[in-house]
């Protein structure tokens, strides 16, 4: 449908529903606001079309807002470089129908009002430059309006209630939660003002650099648009705000994979899926639409939907604003319309690996299956799943590829079996889509080495036969009382075997303690003898002297079943006794020899 004016609009529409009806109202390049009725949505056409002319308006270029007063209804648009705002009032009537113009400044006005207090106000800003001067207005209804006797609407008063001066032009339009209004100068300060205590906060951690685009709101932070300005390839970037404190948490450049996305020239759109996650949409100068996580300050990705020829202007690439409406998104560039419709989430799971029997045995074949699931809308056919079974030091013990179809939603065990050799913990691990070639677009894939919710890794324990040895050790006497200094105390250590399993053992018996450390290994038959060794210990003061007996696997060929038995200690007590000492001349001492034949 052709509009007003002979430049095309760069207005965004406002849909109104009326009396069972609906209406699109939208600014034009001229003097003229239009409202479409869109109804009979099969049948527009050029006579659906009503004209309003404001004659004190030399373009409308943001949405109009359209607000109730008094059961009034009462649309409000700017009007570009005479520095005012029409008030259009009761449109569609035409017994009551009257348009007035508001003055604000002298500057140009170009800010879609955004509705505040209620609905029963608005704000709206002055831009007098990027470098100069601009201003925050609120007016309120019952301020500027009235109804004259006839029932129709009349200006009363060009009174603002609230204008609060800016360092730089406001240009761009307003993100409202409550009775809090965010926005942004032309200088990239963002500003937060409270319409219910008047208190407003600034954040110029990016100042200096030029914005005309409004900003977007979470629960928690405030996405702003640093567009920038100068040669074509001039970088802009997504500015985040912290509500809580109005701290930055990250400005983001329009980049991705180190390539220049050029200037930020919408404003960003939040998406939201059903399982929390989100991603912010932003159109760039050189034709991207940039995908970012919101969570990490990162570029998702990024896909070009307007081909750029010769020198990209400023209003080139994706210059119209991002709508967004379940699958559908839709935005504009200088060649047109683009609408693209956003692709099923597809993604494979693997979200559970079992074992049977629990604990492994060697020789002895282990059944495993593994879960996979479809959680697409989507069926696939001849997926892959790939298995790897790891022995303990890392080597691998088998693997394989099951191939399997999978519907839309639905879930498959998958089976497999493999024969552990060595005793050991075990790795077991299951990939689903393991090239990431079908389907080659999942959501949750990342690069890397097995990554994400496709792949799942669990211990397998196998345990060896039952072998079992146990060392024990002695002292030769405890305590050691001995008229001997030093004195040459010993223990007996004692290695014997307690299983009846056929096979030899290679066994390291590590001795330490006061004697020093002594390493003995050895191989212990099936039936064969203890294995014994006699440990010696010097003392030569009185005390206790210990020594620690351990005994175990020489190699990773078996495993002991019952460790607490492969280690004995000891402490002897050696106690010096000296003899008595003798004086030779000691006349007390005497002897007799006795010869016993002669009695």
């Amino acid at each position: 449908m052709q509009l007003d004016g002979n430049e095309p609009t760069t207005s965004h529409p406002t849909l109104v529903e009326k009396n069972g009806k609906k209406y699109v109202y939208i600014g034009t390049y001229s003097q003229y606001m239009d409202i479409v009725d869109i109804t009979d949505f099969n049948n527009v056409n050029q006579g659906s079309l009503i004209s309003k002319q404001s004659p004190q308006s030399s373009d409308i270029t943001s949405a109009p807002l359209v607000l109730n007063w008094r059961g009034h209804e009462i649309m409000v648009s700017t009007t570009g470089n005479t520095g005012k705002v029409y008030i259009l009032a009761d449109a569609l009537d035409q017994n009551k129908v009257n348009g007035f113009h508001i003055n604000v400044g002298s500057g140009r006005t170009s800010s879609s009002p955004a509705p505040v207090a209620g609905g029963t106000a608005f704000a709206v800003g002055l831009d007098c430059g990027f470098q100069t001067h601009g201003e925050l207005r609120l007016y309120y209804l019952d301020d500027i309006l009235s109804e004259d006797s006839s029932g129709k609407i009349v200006k009363k008063s060009d009174n603002a209630r609230v204008a609060e001066s800016l360092p730089s032009g406001l240009v761009a339009s307003f993100a409202v939660d409550g009775n809090m209004l965010y926005f942004g100068d032309s200088n990239s300060n963002v500003y937060v003002y409270n319409v219910t205590t008047g208190n407003m906060a600034k954040n110029t951690d990016n100042a200096g650099t030029f914005s005309n685009r409004s900003p977007a709101l979470t629960a928690s932070r405030v996405y702003f648009p640093v567009t920038n300005y100068g040669s074509a390839d001039a970088q802009g970037k997504l500015l985040v705000i912290e509500r809580s404190d109005g701290s930055t948490a990250y400005a983001l450049p329009m980049e991705y994979k180190g390539e220049n996305l050029g200037r930020a020239m919408t404003a960003p759109v939040v998406l939201r899926g059903p399982d929390n996650s989100a991603c912010v949409l932003i159109g760039t100068g050189l034709g991207d639409v940039n995908i970012i996580n919101p969570f990490t300050g990162g570029t998702h990705t990024a896909f070009k939907v307007a081909d750029i020829t010769g020198d990209p202007g400023y209003a080139s690439g994706v210059s119209g604003e991002i709508s967004a409406w379940e699958n559908i998104c839709v935005t504009t560039s200088e060649q047109g319309m683009i609408i693209w419709q956003l692709k099923p989430e597809v993604n494979l799971l693997v979200t559970d690996i079992t074992l049977d029997p629990s604990l492994g045995n060697i020789g002895q074949p282990t059944n495993g299956n593994i879960t996979v699931k479809n959680e697409s809308k989507k069926s696939f056919t001849g997926t892959s799943t790939l298995w790897r079974v790891r022995h303990p030091d890392g080597s691998v013990l088998a693997e394989n590829t099951i191939v399997t179809d999978l519907a839309a939603g639905e879930q498959k065990t998958l089976p497999f079996s493999f024969t552990p050799d060595i005793a050991g913990e075990y790795s077991v691990a299951a990939m689903i889509n393991p090239d990431h070639s079908n389907p080659p677009d999942e959501v949750n894939f990342l690069n890397g080495d097995w990554p994400g919710d496709n792949r799942m890794e669990v211990p397998y324990i196998v345990k060896g036969k039952d072998y079992d040895i146990k060392v024990e050790i002695t002292p030769g006497m405890n305590p050691w009382e001995t008229i001997d200094n030093p004195a040459y105390m010993w223990a007996n250590i004692v290695v014997s075997r307690k299983d009846e399993l056929p096979e030899t053992l290679p066994v390291r018996l590590t001795i330490n303690g006061a004697g020093g450390t002594v390493v003995k290994t050895f191989d212990f038959p099936q039936g064969g003898s203890p294995y014994e060794y006699q440990y010696y210990i010097t003392a030569s003061e009185s005390g206790y002297y210990n020594a620690e007996a351990q005994a175990w696997p020489y190699d990773d060929s078996w495993v002991d079943i019952y460790p607490p038995d492969n280690v004995d200690s000891t402490s002897i007590q050696y106690i010096y006794n000296p003899p008595p000492t003798i004086d030779p001349l000691d006349n007390q001492i005497h002897g007799e020899i006795i010869d016993s034949e002669l009695n």
